[in-house]
């Protein structure tokens, strides 16, 4: 008679040491600098955009106020993007 089905030794991929606990930890440690990052980089796309804007048929006063506004407005918006994915889920 063959055997259809053998238990197979429990395999682990963590040492013994790391608890479930410390997987939720270095997760919401992980996802709080990519959310950071992605914020950073929304912020330098604003500045870049606003720069732009600001560099059109303008003169090169305005330059400076305009990379400011463009890294504000983008600011507002990295805020309120973090703050919907972290209390949206």
């Amino acid at each position: 008679m063959s055997v259809i089905h053998t238990e197979n030794p429990r395999r682990r991929v963590y040492p013994q040491n790391v608890t479930f606990n410390d997987l939720i930890r270095a997760n919401k440690r992980k996802s709080a600098m990519l959310m950071i990052g992605m914020s950073l980089l929304l912020v330098a796309l604003g500045t870049v955009f606003g720069g732009l804007l600001g560099a059109m048929g303008a003169d090169a006063e305005f330059l400076l106020p305009s990379l400011i506004l463009g890294a504000a407005v983008a600011t507002v918006i990295a805020i309120i993007a973090s703050a919907w994915s972290y209390y949206g889920g």
